[in-house]
């Protein structure tokens, strides 16, 4: 099964202009040497000099159609005098209102073209189109010289079926062309898939691996576009971006199953992406607000708007992000969904953190460009409105509750703002990583010393149970022995061991002692 078009979003036929039906205009007939885009035939004219020549175009028989919202005309059209000719303009009339004359004169060139014109809410139905060709001026001899063909109205196209070349979008324009639909949304040059209009996900299976699509500014279409779908989609190193100045929005959130790993999304609007589905290793730029319900790994968000973290980063990079002084780039609950990484800016604008909900976490991604901090249990925070600078590194939205905030070594200490009027306690801390002794046996006692020495670096404990913590302050290359004895067991020790930067686990096998002997007095 190949990708065909659904019927969530879609492009309905006006007229083929196949026939002459519902025509009417000092036309010259159909063009009898197979000049056309779509069907059978196009219909031409000959305009000759000073001439205006109006031809109106009503829906064939039995294609009554109710406009959708966001609707555009597209239709197809050609000329060899458009760089002579005085207009060459298209009149919609819906059921309620027209449009003006539209005149498409400067970009009609060459071989055929889908025009696309937004239909702007003209009425739930649409009556007529009216191409307009005016030669007033133009010294043009008598030839066949304008040509029409298929037009639709819709609100863009829906992928259905399953990719059989992990191409997406280009068997999606594939199928417009072998089926001679030829609706006008998707055009494909040179390997790069460009779409004047909404495009819907319903595959079954949508694999797009290694595509470019582009998202593109036409003269009078709406130019404001939706990607989104509820189908399956896996999506790998493709590019999607947008020409021009359009509004792109997307919206993955409601696919049933949704990845895109690698690849690049930049100019869009707004993006979302739901809790369970991946988005890893891509590159955002140039965005607007972003909803990530996603666990995202090692992404790029670089010159977008607000991001609201639902879900975790790990190792993400954000830079120069684009909110206001007093605005977060990142949102969020916890200090702890946001593991490593960057956050920086350049330009002194916005905080980077804005955390939303009283907790204790730990701070371990690297910041630049934000206010400097201080540690304190508790430290005094600016605040909104006061005498807070709107480039502090956290801000605490929450109206009250205990924050507790430690520092991971080596990164800049984070300055905070708390809300206008807020009182919630702000507890900045050098970072404290865990290390964690399990499957001891009860009883034990553990001792830990300065590597090499005699000295202990944590007295340890006398009676364990089955596990031992250590909490500690994290300083770069430090070593430790750890000693477990247990009478009945084999002395145990580790020399050595490496105290990380992060929480960290070390399991304890002790070996039973069979010489030993402790008979009673």
């Amino acid at each position: 099964m190949a990708i065909t078009f659904g019927t969530n979003k879609q492009m309905q036929l006006v007229h083929s202009c196949d026939s002459l039906t519902n025509i009417t205009g000092s036309i010259d007939g159909l063009e009898g040497f197979g000049y056309n885009i779509q069907g059978t035939n196009s219909v031409t004219i000959a305009i000759r000099k000073n001439e205006v020549i109006p031809v109106t175009i009503t829906q064939e028989s039995g294609n009554t159609i109710t406009v959708p919202t966001g609707s555009q005309v597209i239709a197809w059209a050609a000329s060899s005098v458009a760089t002579i000719a005085d207009a060459q303009t298209m009149t919609i009339n819906g059921s309620t209102s027209s449009s003006a004359a539209l005149d498409v004169k400067s970009i009609m060139i060459g071989y055929f073209k889908p025009f696309a014109f937004n239909y702007n809410n003209y009425g739930t139905t649409l009556t007529s189109v009216v191409w307009t060709w005016d030669s007033s001026g133009a010294n043009i001899r008598t030839a066949n010289n304008i040509w029409m063909d298929a037009i639709y109205i819709g609100n863009g196209v829906d992928l259905s079926g399953t990719t059989v070349s992990d191409s997406l979008f280009l068997e999606g324009q594939t199928y417009d062309e072998t089926s001679n639909t030829y609706n006008g949304v998707l055009i494909s040059q040179e390997g790069i898939v460009f779409s004047q209009g909404d495009i819907f996900i319903s595959t079954t299976t949508g694999n797009s691996f290694n595509e470019t699509l582009v998202f593109y500014e036409t003269l009078y279409g709406n130019n404001t576009y939706t990607l989104n779908g509820t189908g399956t989609a896996s999506l790998a190193n493709t590019s999607i971006s947008v020409s021009g100045t359009i509004t792109l929005n997307v919206d993955f959130s409601a696919m049933t199953s949704f990845s895109m790993i690698g690849g690049t999304l930049s100019g869009f609007n707004s993006l979302s992406v739901a809790s369970g589905q991946t988005f890893n290793r891509v590159v955002c730029t140039d965005g607007n607000t972003i909803t990530m319900g996603a666990a995202t790994s090692r992404s790029v968000f670089d010159q977008c708007g607000q991001i609201i973290l639902n879900g975790t980063f790990s190792n993400v990079t954000v830079s120069d992000s684009t909110v206001s002084s007093g605005v977060a780039a990142v949102v969020c609950d916890s200090i702890n969904d946001i593991t490593g990484g960057s956050i920086d800016t350049t330009t002194g604008n916005g905080h980077a953190i804005e955390l939303t909900t009283a907790h204790t976490g730990s701070f371990t991604t690297s910041t630049s460009g934000y206010d400097s901090g201080v540690t304190g249990s508790p430290i005094t925070p600016t605040e909104a409105g006061v005498n807070a600078t709107g480039n502090e590194t956290i801000l605490i939205s929450a109206s009250s509750g205990t924050f507790n905030i430690a520092v991971g070594s080596g990164l800049t200490v984070p300055s905070v703002a708390i809300a206008n009027g807020s009182t919630a306690v702000v507890n900045v801390t050098d970072f404290q990583p865990t290390l964690t002794l399990t499957g001891l046996i009860p009883n034990s006692e553990v001792r830990i010393y300065n590597a090499g020495t005699t000295t202990e670096f944590d007295p340890g404990i006398e009676n364990s149970g089955t596990s031992y913590s250590l909490q500690y302050s994290y300083l770069p290359n430090t070593l430790v022995d750890i000693v477990v004895h247990n009478v009945s067991y084999k002395h145990y020790r580790v020399e050595d061991f490496l105290l990380s930067a992060q929480d960290a686990s070390l399991p304890i096998a002790q070996i039973f002692d069979r010489n030993y002997s402790n008979p009673p007095p």
